[in-house]
């Protein structure tokens, strides 16, 4: 003979044998956030020539707005977690993801921040960031270079690193960046860059120009393009 059960028998001896089966104690699970907070203070060096430098932080320092630190945290925190995501090593803690910082004085009244995020994953990038203190507006999307090459005896890029022009002659100045440019083994470069400044401080690419090449013709030697 069949025993056939309603279906409120069966939730109720479903419920009961759940409840009597062991349950393992809880544990507590480590949250990557951990990882990427507490960001640490930061300084601004503002060097006498009015540029940057990718081989040291010699100068005055002094201090960042909180509107510019809080951008510099964001990417040391975009930073750090894509460290977490492309490497099986345990994660480092926030302020290895801190370089250099420069301030540089700006058309009218801005100014200038530039962030040297370092990685793990051998990548460093230089973030340029405007500051208005009338506003005090950010850059809401910095422009970035990558310098894992630059260093200011390059042979390719020579200062100014970091300047102001107007390119194209309607009296509000474009952001000028020099950035150091390598490829495979023969190919070096100093690439400018030209950004204009919108109104909301926006940094938008309008031209990049090879401004010199050192190509390698033989083994030990190099030629100036």
């Amino acid at each position: 003979m069949t025993l056939l059960m309603k279906p409120s028998a069966l939730v109720l001896s479903a419920l009961l044998f759940l409840a009597a089966w062991p349950i393992a104690p809880a544990v507590p699970q480590t949250d990557s956030l951990a990882f990427c907070s507490s960001p640490p203070a930061l300084q601004a060096t503002v060097r006498p020539d009015n540029d940057i430098s990718f081989s040291n932080d010699s100068g005055a320092h002094g201090g960042i707005p909180p509107a510019v630190k809080r951008k510099m945290d964001a990417l040391a925190v975009i930073g750090c977690f894509n460290d977490i995501a492309y490497s099986n090593d345990p994660p480092l803690s926030l302020d290895r993801f801190y370089g250099r910082a420069f301030a540089v004085r700006g058309p009218d009244s801005s100014a200038l921040y530039v962030f040297d995020l370092t990685g793990r994953l051998g990548y460093e990038v230089y973030y340029f960031i405007l500051f208005d203190p009338a506003t005090q507006r950010v850059t809401p999307r910095p422009a970035a270079i990558f310098a894992k090459w630059a260093r200011d005896d390059d042979d390719a890029c020579h200062r100014p690193f970091v300047t102001f022009e107007d390119l194209d002659h309607d009296g509000h100045p474009e952001l000028v960046v020099r950035e150091r440019t390598h490829n495979g083994t023969s190919y070096n470069a100093c690439v400018r860059h030209y950004y204009r400044i919108d109104s909301d401080l926006r940094l938008d690419p309008i031209l990049a120009v090879e401004e010199r090449a050192l190509v390698a013709r033989c083994q030990d030697t190099q030629h100036l393009a």
